[in-house]
């Protein structure tokens, strides 16, 4: 995580577009799980919703 908040800043991204916490999900993301399309996009308010107590937890610290 370090390594990746170093290369944001020796590009001269922002605070707030270097992440600073990440959660790693084992299973992958698939149109049969609901979090993505068959064109494969990002279901937001579907990922959103499964993983609420991670984002809660991310925030909390």
């Amino acid at each position: 995580m370090v390594a990746l908040q170093q290369i944001g800043r020796a590009k001269k991204l922002a605070t707030f577009e270097i992440p600073q916490r990440l959660y790693l999900d084992s299973e992958q993301w698939t149109p049969q799980t609901g979090l993505v399309t068959e064109a494969m996009k990002v279901r937001r308010f579907a990922v959103k919703n499964a993983f609420v107590n991670e984002i809660k937890a991310m925030y909390s610290t």
